[in-house]
Order: C-alpha cells, then sequence, then structure tokens
C-alpha cells in the first residue's frame, strides 16, 4: 500500500512547515500580503530542519493581488478544486506562524484554514488519500484551494502532472510540536484503519503518537475489585 510508503519518509525527517506558496509578487503586493513567502528568512542552522516552534495562528482578513481572503475557524470545511504543489523554491523558509518548510514532509498550505490543523486530501483522479499538516498561508494564483508539499504531491501520484483536482476535508488542530513526526504518522495510521474524521485526533492521540491503538485500550482496561469489596458487595 502506497501509506505504508507514506509512513516510512515522515518517520525519516521531521515535520516542518510549509514556507509561502505564493508566486513572485512585485514589492507592493507582498505588503498585501503578509503571509507571502518570497523573501522570508532561511534556517540557516545544520542537519535536520527543527520541527515545530511555531505558533497557532488564524489572522486577520488579508489582500493578496487584489483578492481578499478571511481565515477563520471552519470545522464543517469540505472542499473540491484544482490543487497543486512545490518544493525547491520555498525549501528551508519559513513560513506564516514562524516554523520552517521541508518539501520532504506532508505538509499544506491554505489561505483560510487555522494552522498548524490537519486535513485529509483526497486526489480525485486516481483516489489516493493522505492526511496532511497545513501550516502556512497559500495558494494564491486563480481557482486552486491547496498547495501540496513535493512529498504530498508524489503521495498523491500527481508529481509529474504538477496539478490536480482534490477534496480537502479539514479535521481539526494540529500539535505545535510533533516529534519526528509521530502524530503525523498515527493519524495516517487511523486514515487507512478507516476511523472516522471526527474520531482521527483523539484516536491518534490515545495511540500515544502513533501506538496501535487495541494497545492503549488493554491498558486501560478497569482493575479487578479486590476481593474484599466483593465480599462486602455481597
Amino acid at each position: 500500500m502506497r501509506r505504508t510508503f507514506v509512513y516510512t519518509v515522515i518517520a525519516c525527517v521531521a515535520v516542518g512547515l510549509l514556507a509561502g506558496c505564493s508566486s513572485k509578487k512585485s514589492s507592493k503586493q507582498s505588503k498585501l500580503d503578509p503571509f507571502a513567502g518570497i523573501g522570508s528568512p532561511y534556517y540557516k542552522g545544520k542537519g535536520p530542519i527543527p520541527v515545530g516552534g511555531g505558533r497557532r495562528h488564524v489572522g486577520k482578513p488579508y489582500q493578496v493581488a487584489g483578492r481578499w481572503f478571511t481565515p477563520k475557524e471552519q470545522p464543517g470545511y469540505d472542499k473540491e478544486g484544482p490543487a497543486s504543489w512545490y518544493g525547491e523554491a520555498f525549501h528551508r523558509r519559513m513560513t506564516s506562524n514562524g516554523e520552517y518548510f521541508d518539501m520532504n514532509q506532508l505538509t499544506a498550505a491554505h489561505p483560510t484554514l487555522p494552522i498548524p490543523s490537519y486535513a485529509k486530501v483526497t486526489n480525485l483522479a486516481n483516489g489516493e488519500q493522505v492526511i496532511v499538516r497545513i501550516n502556512d498561508r497559500g495558494p494564491f494564483v486563480g481557482p486552486r484551494i491547496i498547495d501540496l508539499s513535493k512529498r504530498t504531491a508524489e503521495v498523491l501520484d500527481f508529481k509529474r502532472k504538477g496539478k490536480t483536482p482534490v477534496r480537502v476535508q479539514y479535521i481539526g488542530p494540529a500539535p505545535l510540536n510533533d516529534r519526528d513526526a509521530s502524530h503525523l504518522i498515527a493519524m495516517n495510521r487511523e486514515l487507512e484503519r478507516g476511523t472516522p474524521l471526527r474520531r482521527m485526533i483523539a484516536a491518534a492521540d490515545g495511540g500515544s503518537f502513533g501506538e496501535p491503538t487495541v494497545a492503549v485500550a488493554e491498558r486501560q482496561k478497569p482493575r479487578p475489585i479486590p476481593r474484599e469489596t466483593q465480599v462486602a458487595r455481597a
């Protein structure tokens, strides 16, 4: 299964946040766009890009190239439309909530959903599905509804095409810090198990970031009633 490959990939690299999915803009447009990745700082450290370290963010209405976007909580968000992807040009750049983009992680940018948060993305052209961590603003080009990392485009099998029709379903808030992408791995395991979206975060939490849910259930079995108490009740 493709998702088994997903687990291996995201377990090897720490989850990063997307670093601006907008196209190049004039200086005037950049002033109107507080989330533009163009010109944002690079991560200059050595080794893997750090995981987390950002902040929770919804934000006020903003304008990009004459279009207004209104970020807000959207628990029932479920929309279909075109998706695109990006990678090298924004790799290691700071995102809109202060983290850094790693193109090799299952992340995404959305113009209005809270960040960081989780969403289920389905490639309507082939049925492939994946849970992504939304952690930046974008896209701001045409009718596109979401920008996906290079790795996500590979997993959904549309990297060569550049764009594909998708369905985006909001799940809920993601943890600020996700060491070794453990929680994201757990979320994708719950997707494979068929866990309903409304229960997926709780299931991933209960699984101790990827530990099998059945193991948690075993630990939470009620303790035996002491014999003395049984006698007293009798």
